[in-house]
C-alpha cells in the first residue's frame, strides 16, 4: 500500500512517455524524442523501487519520492530540443518543477504523519493543489506532443494517462 500511494501521487504529477518516430525527422529532433523518452521510462522505472524503510512516516516517503522526481527534472531540463520545440519544452519542464516542488511541500508538511494515515491525510490537505499541479503537467505535455508532432515526429506521452 505504501508503494502505490507514492506511485499515485507521483502519477498524478507526472505523465509517462513513449516514441513513434514518423517519416523523416532531422537527427536533434529524434535525439531529443530519445532522450525524453529514456529519462521518462528510467524515472518510471525508479518509482517501481521507492519503498518505505522500516519506521517511515509518510514525510519520508513522499520526501523519497520528491528526490526522484527532481532527478527526473534535472535529466529532461539538459535535453536539448530543436528551436520550434522549445518553447513546449521549457513549458514541461516548468510544469515539472511546480509538481516536484509540491512534492517538496508535501513531505515537510506530512513529516510525523504515519503511512496508513498518508492517502487521507494527502487528500485532505493537498487534493486540490494536486490536481491543479497535474492539469497544469497534463497541458504542457499535451502541447509538447503536439508540437513535436508538428516538427516531424510522433511522441506519445501518455498524456492523459
Amino acid at each position: 500500500m505504501r508503494r502505490s500511494v507514492v506511485l499515485l501521487l507521483a502519477a498524478t504529477l507526472l505523465v509517462g512517455c513513449g516514441s513513434e518516430t514518423v517519416g523523416s525527422v532531422d537527427t536533434t529532433l529524434t535525439s531529443y524524442a530519445a532522450g525524453l523518452t529514456q529519462a521518462t521510462n528510467q524515472y518510471r522505472e525508479s518509482l517501481t523501487q521507492v519503498a518505505a524503510p522500516e519506521g517511515a512516516d509518510a514525510g519520508e516517503v513522499i520526501g523519497g519520492a520528491a528526490v526522484t522526481m527532481w532527478s527526473y527534472v534535472a535529466v529532461v531540463r539538459a535535453l536539448q530540443p530543436p528551436d520550434d520545440v522549445d518553447p513546449a519544452h521549457r513549458a514541461y519542464v516548468e510544469a515539472l518543477e511546480g509538481s516536484a516542488s509540491y512534492m517538496n511541500d508535501a513531505a515537510a508538511a506530512l513529516e510525523g504523519v504515519p503511512l496508513e494515515d498518508m492517502p487521507e491525510v494527502l487528500e485532505s490537505r493537498f487534493g486540490s493543489t494536486a490536481a491543479q499541479l497535474g492539469r497544469n503537467v497534463t497541458a504542457a505535455c499535451v502541447e509538447l506532443e503536439r508540437v513535436t508532432a508538428l516538427a516531424g515526429i510522433g511522441i506519445q506521452l501518455g498524456c492523459e494517462s
